[in-house]
């Protein structure tokens, strides 16, 4: 499909192309599927080894293996696999990045700050790994036998090739959207400069005094409507005899 389609694959600055391998845990813990077992990361569930060639990240192999089976078990055939499948996409240099499980070192005549560098971005490939298992939702797959979750394993990874290659042809290719060069706005000052501190405090204090007039006017102005009208009232609701309970007239 990426060879129909031409996909783009872009090389490093030195002009080789990056294919990362690794392997990555799916946990498929507290199920009797075939081939669960204990993974290096401590969960039980199974260790496919996935293979993404260029810095677009387009997967060239994605083998589903039992959780406790060794990273070099059968990884010669797996490298044999993916170069050739790398090959018939680009025919620029490729760079093999992975991990200690399968390499320890580097075979480039360069300074040894330019090869980490040029290593540093083979973590990417946990950013691709957690697409399949998070955004694909392949990580517990869905049958109890083995052949069957390969097979749905493979078929997620044509999904993730579809999903990158839209990704990079609607976003950075010719029908991506107009992009304008970035607008930067200030802010300008109107009005003469003031002391803010000092506005604020003169307005605090302001304000509590006011609180204090209101306060005593509500006071007096409670006060003054109780004495005149609800007293009064009140006791005109009284009987004679408690109104003047001695006969005073």
């Amino acid at each position: 499909m990426l060879k129909s389609v031409r996909a783009p694959v872009t090389a490093l600055s030195t002009g080789h192309v990056p294919l990362d391998i690794d392997v990555f845990p799916m946990d498929n813990s507290n199920t009797k599927k075939q081939g669960v077992s204990r993974t290096y990361k401590g969960v039980y569930g199974y260790a496919p080894i996935a293979a993404y060639l260029g810095e677009e990240g387009f997967c060239v192999g994605l083998d589903l293996r039992e959780g406790n089976r060794h990273g070099q078990k059968e990884f010669v055939p797996f490298l044999e696999k993916v170069v050739g499948r790398a090959r018939r996409l680009t025919k620029k240099k490729l760079l093999l990045r992975m991990d200690a499980a399968h390499c320890s070192r580097s075979n480039l005549v360069l300074p040894g700050e330019r090869i980490i560098r040029l290593y540093e971005t083979h973590a990417i490939s946990e950013q691709f790994h957690s697409e399949i298992k998070t955004d694909l939702d392949m990580e517990r797959l869905p049958s109890g036998k083995f052949a069957t979750n390969a097979l749905a394993l493979t078929c997620a990874g044509m999904a993730y090739n579809m999903l990158r290659l839209v990704g990079q042809m609607g976003l950075l290719g010719d029908k991506s959207p107009v992009r304008h060069p970035p607008r930067r706005r200030h802010l300008h000052q109107v009005g003469p400069k003031r002391n803010y501190r000092k506005d604020v405090t003169q307005a605090d204090s302001r304000l509590r005094g006011n609180d204090g007039l209101r306060g005593a006017f509500h006071f007096f102005s409670l006060k003054a409507f109780f004495g005149f009208f609800i007293f009064p009232w009140l006791a005109s609701l009284l009987p004679c005899h408690l109104q003047n309970p001695r006969g005073i007239q």
